[in-house]
């Protein structure tokens, strides 16, 4: 993102990620994937989401100091 103003309302925004908790202490940053989720199972049990790295992109987040806007960018 080259303008680093708010478009809501003209203050500035700094650049941020969203952590993305996983199981015990490790935190990945949060990732976009293009089409719709499909669940992976073994023996009929939930084990997460199927996911294609090839199809992931890395979110960059931006807020405004002031009035608090996220805009998300991958």
């Amino acid at each position: 993102m080259s303008n680093s103003t708010c478009p809501e309302c003209g203050s500035s925004m700094e650049k941020g990620f969203i952590p993305d908790s996983a199981h015990g202490p490790s935190v990945h940053k949060s990732k976009w994937h293009r089409g719709e989720p499909g669940e992976m199972k073994f023996l009929g049990m939930p084990l997460g989401m199927k996911t294609d790295s090839e199809a992931m992109y890395d979110i960059t987040a931006y807020r405004c100091t002031e009035c608090g806007l996220i805009r998300l960018y991958a």
